[in-house]
């Protein structure tokens, strides 16, 4: 263990973490500030933005797109180990952390987290509610002794600001906030020390997101903590070297520092700490992301200049009627007429509509330029929404979805992970609580069986368990590609896994092998599409008849499906009643069954399909542009 710090270092090497902060909480509150409107905001903060019009929301879009492309369903857990004995185990604690995430909401934390690390970098905190480990009064949702993920704001994150990675930095902490009366109550600090501490409005060091949408004299109020409640505001740090959680007053003046903290306990939570990051692209030696938003805003801010220019212009266009001083009363006369009304003038020369103004079409290519760049760097975000694409040909329209599915696949796999290691730490916690009684419905052999998850039925150590987010779990998954691939399953994989069976007899676990496939398919209804009962019946007469003598050929498997139906077929002659002198009929891996879709197949009819409608969306397009 490493030398103990002194406390008043750290307190001010915690302040240097909020301090280095500051000009990406100034960037993030801009991009903020673009992203929920001007009318969203009573008024702009620290004068980030104007109050000049957005008319085409870019950022909006673009996060309101990738979101629920990345995370739209609850997440499931799959959990596995190396110990054949722990296996049901296994299987039981995957479905105890699944009804957690399902309990505590988990889907709606990493969205909001994901919406941080577009703009910024997403942060969850997990613990145990009302644990001695951490401090979570303001989480008035925690349950005692249950586990918990919660997002936490990236303007209450530091980290130690003289590490390069997250892993060897020193410390990480977020500042947090807590009513003095639920403090008191909880005698986790001391009265005396309690009296001491200040509210974050006491020190307006920078515009907080959290008031962008409270009027002028709400947050008056609140800088003067004038509300029903007195909170005050403390620094949780994680010492990971220490193994230690200590708890400090926040304090950007350092006039409160002192020479003890006002709690420290014993860290015992998962090995990688309590703290998670969500990024998207690093830059080296760095260990703030760097966030999709801001590669986006440049983009923007010019986008939007460009529209309120064109938008001038059009409203600056109009059609008057200029006339001669002595056409006056010919120019009143056709003012004063409806439409496809006749009037007589003495002179028609001597009367014109002139036209001043107007938008110019130079400004509308403009602005299709930058959506349409905004759109590529966004990853393509028009493709994503089903909004189509500006391609002109479908094969170029291909080329992008292709492009766009490396990059999407790229983000959707750091989410994937960032939501595997958050509920690692829920296994840890719910693996190692020696209170936990839980009833879980198990399927077993194809059938809902009643299970309680408790402390006794655990089985080793939490590293003897691997544990994955299963693959496109919080994806949305289109009904038309989910039943396709459930015919593709009975037509294919099915008769595949019957010739299998046929070569090498019960050895080959046909079960096994249909889950795994349809697990991978993204099949969850397997279990009720296939009748455990059934299959192990059939492999328990495959092997009987192999211990027989009797050679297993299509007809006998056949026979073995569905007794019935072969033997009235004539089929049963080849079975066991014909005899151990008989030959069986010959062998047909092939059989009659009719070739389903297969995986390329499928692929190609989806390109085809999304490629026609693009091709359709900008057909319509430049039918809809050539009519006006």
């Amino acid at each position: 263990m490493p030398e103990q710090i002194d406390p008043r270092k750290l307190m001010r090497s915690v302040q240097v973490g909020f301090d280095k902060m500051k000009h990406f909480r100034r960037n993030r509150m801009k991009i903020l500030s673009q992203y929920v409107g001007r009318l969203y905001q009573s008024r702009r903060q620290d004068n980030l933005g104007s109050n000049k019009a957005y008319p085409i929301n870019y950022i909006y879009k673009a996060v309101t797109t990738l979101v629920p492309n990345l995370v739209y369903n609850e997440p499931k857990a799959s959990i596995s180990t190396e110990y054949m004995d722990y296996r049901p185990y296994a299987e039981t604690l995957g479905l105890q952390v699944n009804h957690l995430a399902y309990e505590i909401n988990l889907r709606m934390t990493l969205r909001l987290a994901l919406t941080d690390a577009i703009i910024s970098a997403g942060w969850i905190k997990t613990g145990i509610g009302t644990s001695s480990q951490t401090i979570d009064l303001d989480g008035v949702l925690h349950d005692p002794g249950q586990p918990y993920a919660d997002r936490v704001d990236p303007d209450d994150m530091v980290v130690d600001p003289w590490a390069r990675t997250l892993e060897e930095s020193y410390y990480t902490g977020n500042r947090f906030r807590v009513s003095k009366a639920m403090l008191r109550e909880s005698e986790i600090i001391k009265n005396e020390d309690i009296d001491k501490l200040a509210s974050r409005f006491d020190f307006p060091t920078f515009a907080e997101a959290s008031l962008m949408s409270h009027s002028a004299e709400s947050q008056n109020a609140m800088t003067a903590n004038n509300g029903a409640v007195e909170y005050v505001d403390l620094v949780e740090v994680y010492l990971p070297y220490e193994e230690q959680i200590v708890t400090m007053p926040y304090d950007p003046t350092g006039t409160s520092y002192n020479k003890k903290y006002l709690r420290t306990v014993e860290y015992e939570g998962p090995e990688r700490g309590p703290y998670h990051m969500l990024g998207f692209a690093f830059a080296p030696d760095n260990i703030m992301p760097v966030a999709p938003a801001l590669m986006w805003l440049d983009l923007h801010d010019m986008g939007n200049k460009i529209a309120r220019k064109v938008a001038r212009q059009a409203e600056r266009q109009k059609t008057i009627l200029a006339y001669e001083a002595s056409a006056w009363e010919d120019a009143a006369d056709i003012r004063d007429a409806d439409d496809g009304e006749t009037v007589r003038v003495d002179d028609v020369k001597a009367i014109q509509e002139i036209n001043f103004g107007g938008a110019e079409d130079d400004g509308y290519k403009y602005v299709d330029w930058a959506e349409r760049h905004f759109s590529d760097i966004a990853m393509n975000i028009d493709l994503l929404a089903g909004e189509g694409t500006n391609e002109p040909t479908a094969t170029q329209a291909e080329i992008t979805q292709a492009n766009t599915s490396v990059r999407l696949a790229d983000m959707q796999n750091m989410v994937y992970t960032f939501t595997g290691d958050v509920m690692r730490d829920m296994m840890f916690f719910i693996h190692t609580d020696p209170l936990i009684q839980q009833p879980l419905v198990k399927r077993v052999q194809g059938v809902d069986t009643q299970v309680h998850y408790t402390p006794e039925m655990r089985e080793g150590d939490v590293l003897d368990y691997r544990m994955k987010v299963v693959a496109y779990s919080m994806a949305r998954q289109d009904p038309n590609v989910k039943v396709r691939r459930l015919i593709e399953f009975a037509a294919n994989v099915i008769p595949a896994f019957a010739g299998a069976m046929q070569l090498i007899g019960p050895m080959f676990n046909i079960e096994a092998a249909m889950k795994i496939v349809g697990r991978e398919m993204g099949i969850d209804e397997l279990d009720e599409v296939i009748n455990s009962a059934a299959v192990k019946q059939y492999t328990q007469r495959a092997q009987q008849l192999l211990d027989a003598g009797i050679p297993l050929d299509q007809k006998m498997l056949q026979s073995l499906m569905n007794p019935g139906m072969t033997q009235a077929a004539g089929i049963m002659e080849t079975g066991p009643s014909a005899g151990p002198g008989m030959k069986p009929g010959q062998p047909n891996p092939s059989g009659n069954t009719k070739q389903g879709v297969t995986p390329n197949v499928e692929k190609n009819m989806i390109r085809q399909d999304t490629a026609g409608e693009l091709q359709s969306t900008f057909n319509s397009a430049n039918a809809y542009s050539g009519a006006a």
